[in-house]
């Protein structure tokens, strides 16, 4: 998304923070005693803390089949193959049998992860070298080439759950699409719109209320059209309720926020159709005395803007958030969006 030319190193790191439960000062000294210069280096960074943390609990490992010609009998005999080699000539059997062992996907993108900074030139070389001491660990496992199906096969439950903020920081270097030559080093330039990108905007939102919106329970939420197979699922974004209010935001990561309609700028119907589904459907849940709101929320492109009105019966705001501003003023903004206006 060229649009976000200007939203700085440390930005992304609080919202990283924020989208995965980590305490805002996990990694702190990372950017306290070495701020890093450029995005790439901050993923790398975090990357090679997060890969040092795995190694030291220690990597995850799956059975795997290991067949061998052997003089200790394991497992199964497979003696078609004994016969063929004529092992027996040798006091030995061809067996086959399950063998704990860290050659698994996940891992093997860890050290994929680690070869991709290593041939990064753009990467600082303090953090090479650290890629490069971590490497040894993994020398026994095989490479995996870093593409969208290698990622989308990726488990983060379970075991893997520990892997998560790894998972996303490798698929963030592998995309290496954050720099544009000629800009301040120490912004982020997202060259084109990034599915990650937006679910870390959503992640980010969502927990920053988790933790700062104390008496409402917040999460998403699943409505249903009815019983019938072929009829679609809706999942909000985010859903805050309390006592007596029941917020449901829709965040938006797009480049253009309104669309043109005979040169003049409207919001997107399509985002206020899905919005209106989402509140006409907790209506139907919600009791009497709750006070039922929705709000749309996008990154600030190039102007910002603040709308506020009614939708069907229900109090909308449609605003967005300026990623360049400092922490400060971005945590007071978000505050400001459910508290100040509806």
């Amino acid at each position: 998304m060229r649009s976000l030319k200007q939203v700085p190193v440390k930005n992304f790191y609080y919202m990283l923070m924020y989208a995965f439960r980590y305490p805002l000062d996990q990694f702190q000294e990372v950017i306290q005693t070495k701020e890093p210069t450029s995005p790439i280096d901050l993923w790398a960074m975090l990357f090679n803390r997060e890969v040092g943390r795995l190694i030291r609990q220690g990597l995850v490992k799956e059975y795997q089949p290991v067949k061998e010609e052997t003089g200790t009998i394991r497992g199964k005999i497979q003696f078609p193959e004994s016969i063929q080699h004529q092992s027996f000539y040798r006091a030995k059997m061809v067996c086959e049998w399950d063998e704990m062992d860290a050659n698994v996907t996940a891992n093997r993108v860890l050290k994929s992860t680690l070869e991709r900074i290593l041939n990064d030139n753009s990467v600082g070389k303090e953090i090479q070298l650290e890629s490069s001491r971590l490497l040894t660990y993994l020398l026994d496992i095989p490479s995996i080439e870093l593409t969208n199906r290698t990622f989308q096969s990726l488990n983060v439950k379970g075991r893997y759950k520990a892997y998560h903020l790894a998972f996303y920081l490798s698929e963030m270097i592998a995309a290496d699409a954050f720099i544009e030559k000629g800009q301040s080093q120490n912004r982020l330039d997202t060259i084109d719109e990034s599915k990650n990108l937006g679910n870390l905007f959503e992640d980010f939102v969502r927990e920053f209320y988790r933790l700062h919106l104390p008496g409402f329970s917040i999460g998403s939420e699943t409505f249903t059209w009815g019983n019938h197979p072929m009829l679609p699922k809706m999942i909000t974004d985010i859903s805050m309720k309390s006592a007596n209010r029941y917020i449901i935001m829709d965040t938006k990561y797009y480049v253009s926020a309104l669309s043109q309609q005979f040169d003049v700028e409207k919001l997107r119907s399509a985002h206020l159709y899905q919005l209106n589904a989402y509140l006409q459907h907790a209506k139907l849940m919600a009791g009497a005395e709750m006070t039922i709101e929705g709000v749309l929320l996008y990154p600030k492109v190039d102007k910002g803007f603040d709308e506020t009105f009614e939708l069907l019966g229900h109090k909308v705001r449609v605003c967005t958030l300026d990623l360049t501003a400092s922490w400060r003023r971005i945590e007071e903004r978000l505050m400001t969006v459910v508290s100040g206006c509806i």
